[in-house]
């Protein structure tokens, strides 16, 4: 009882520092050297799991430490949810596709008769994420459909009480992924309908500022498939802050492109140029550019660049 008590008010201590703030790993730190200590394999999982969330650059290295100690714990559950960390960083972080779906494939194996419903059907929304990135948007669909369907049952109540605060982010990051699918279908009535109802579901607290960035991110795609161009760049500039927070390079390339493709058609070619190259500056760091965009991205990229050195050899 005193050890747990113990990593509770640890915990407590670096709870609400910001994900990949690394001043948080003082106290993680101190966490996984009393769970060494004890063998406590279920609190040093845990324990790895948080200096995952707070580090900016060794996730990966804390990872692989998670999944072995969710191995020596001989617990399914943990040893599904090790790979499902693993995946997760591959996808958000690394942009490695192939080695995401794997990790995550090996998640469902220990997870699919789990009792544990938030962390089954966690690991089914990954495995709709890559396919909805892979383009078999309507496969996607059937699990995000899924999940919203799961999730909603379980998002009433004390939104500070951990079990609702989760659920509440499972079912948010569900209807965003579905309005991705319901846009790029060209299903945009659908996305719009459901637009609305996370206007209403959305906490107004900090700890949800992420997600609706996200959606305030899809409503400047509504706007500009409506071509109403200045309201869909309003809606672009409110999303961008918290995405760069997090270092979201896949969506702030996302909101660059269509922000420049509405200077471009509002005939504003400074700005437009603008935020190209902000793109071209992502995608050269990170090698990354989501697949819709890059047929495009290439062909305004590459003009650009022939206007640039066209203007050089003028003057």
């Amino acid at each position: 009882m005193y050890s747990q008590d113990y990593y509770s008010k640890l915990r407590e201590k670096y709870y609400a520092y910001e994900e990949n703030d690394p001043k948080a790993l003082v106290y993680v730190n101190q966490y996984i050297k009393k769970a060494k200590s004890e063998k406590n394999y279920s609190e040093l999982f845990q324990a790895y799991k948080d200096a995952i969330l707070y580090s900016e650059d060794q996730k990966m290295i804390y990872a692989d430490s998670a999944l072995v100690a969710a191995k020596n714990s001989g617990n399914n559950d943990l040893i599904g949810d090790g790979y499902l960390s693993k995946g997760a960083i591959y996808y958000f972080n690394q942009r490695k596709f192939q080695y995401a779906l794997e990790e995550y494939l090996k998640a469902y194996e220990y997870l699919k008769d789990s009792k544990n419903e938030f962390l089954k059907y966690q690991n089914i929304y990954h495995i709709g994420v890559v396919k909805s990135y892979l383009g078999y948007y309507d496969e996607a669909l059937k699990i995000f459909n899924e999940c919203i369907d799961f999730f909603e049952t379980k998002i009433d109540g004390d939104i500070k009480k951990n079990i609702i605060f989760n659920n509440t982010k499972g079912y948010l990051n569900s209807l965003h992924q579905a309005i991705i699918c319901y846009q790029m279908l060209r299903k945009d009535e659908q996305a719009n309908k459901l637009l609305n109802i996370a206007e209403t579901k959305i906490p107004k607290t900090k700890d949800f500022y992420l997600e609706k960035s996200y959606f305030t991110k899809s409503l400047g795609v509504s706007e500009f498939k409506n071509k109403n161009y200045k309201k869909a760049i309003s809606y672009f500039d409110q999303a961008l802050p918290e995405l760069i927070k997090v270092n979201d390079f896949t969506w702030a390339s996302y909101i660059y492109f269509y922000k420049g493709k509405s200077y471009e058609l509002l005939g504003d070619l400074s700005l437009e140029v603008e935020n190209y190259r902000k793109v071209d500056s992502i995608f050269n760091k990170n090698k990354f550019i989501l697949p819709e965009l890059r047929s495009n991205y290439e062909e305004l990229i590459e003009y650009y660049r022939r206007v640039e050195k066209t203007v050089k050899l003028t003057t």
